[in-house]
């Protein structure tokens, strides 16, 4: 169901017996707007971005992972959004809204940007 190579899988596989929740406290301050960070691009060249577009990249995996682990997540914005929920869970109810809950983590962590003068 992974499709990784067994050193990392063993390792996924271990990190979910270590504890029954994960929590992601997330700096949506107005220093996140900075463009000091990088992607990868499609044909891997570094692309600069913000440190907030780096960081959203990193949430959405993240909660890719643990919907195809079924690892109950808790994602925690350090700074209420202008819109949105300020905190937002994967795999913490039934597993028929996971992947209702992983849409919601993508469009909260790409639809704004980090709170203003926080």
């Amino acid at each position: 169901k992974l499709e990784m190579p067994s050193g990392v899988l063993s390792t996924v596989v271990r990190n979910y017996h270590s504890c029954e929740k994960r929590y992601w406290y997330i700096d949506n301050s107005s220093s996140m707007k900075k463009i000091d960070s990088h992607l990868m691009g499609d044909n891997f060249e570094r692309i600069k971005v913000s440190r907030w577009e780096e960081l959203s990249e990193c949430v959405c995996f993240h909660s890719k992972m643990s919907a195809k682990c079924f690892l109950p997540t808790t994602f925690s914005l350090m700074n209420s959004p202008s819109s949105g929920s300020q905190q937002f869970d994967v795999c913490c109810s039934n597993e028929s809204d996971v992947e209702r809950e992983v849409d919601q983590v993508h469009r909260i962590m790409t639809a704004g940007t980090p709170a203003v003068g926080k």
